[in-house]
């Protein structure tokens, strides 16, 4: 039995895990949509489409349903490590070097951020 609040999902043992796939796939829908209509974007301009089309998804209301699931924060990451790799120049490279040239941190570190701000 599935309960809705808002438009956050949740199952009785509140663990939102329909919610999170729900997001992780329109992320995904996202960053397609990035790589069919911006065929040559540099580094600054993805990671500004990154966080304006794909990263507003996955932190919508994440105060209230935070990943605290080892496979929850296993897919929101994966999320971020397909991103990278749509960048030519730098899909060669090991997912951490690809965060720095992006100046973007692992998303776990982001969503904690965001909690701890505006608890």
């Amino acid at each position: 039995m599935n309960f809705i609040l808002r438009t956050q999902w949740f199952d009785e043992k509140l663990t939102f895990k329909e919610h999170i796939n729900d997001k992780i796939n329109v992320a995904y829908m996202m960053l397609g949509l990035i790589k069919r209509n911006f065929e040559y974007v540099t580094i600054p301009t993805f990671v500004m489409l990154y966080k304006s089309m794909v990263k507003s998804h996955l932190d919508y209301c994440c105060s209230v349903w935070t990943p605290y699931r080892k496979g929850d924060i296993e897919a929101l990451e994966k999320v971020l490590k397909r991103a990278t790799k749509m960048l030519p120049a730098l899909k060669s490279l090991p997912y951490k070097d690809r965060l720095k040239a992006c100046n973007i941190s692992h998303y776990i570190t982001g969503v904690m951020a965001y909690s701890w701000r505006h608890d």
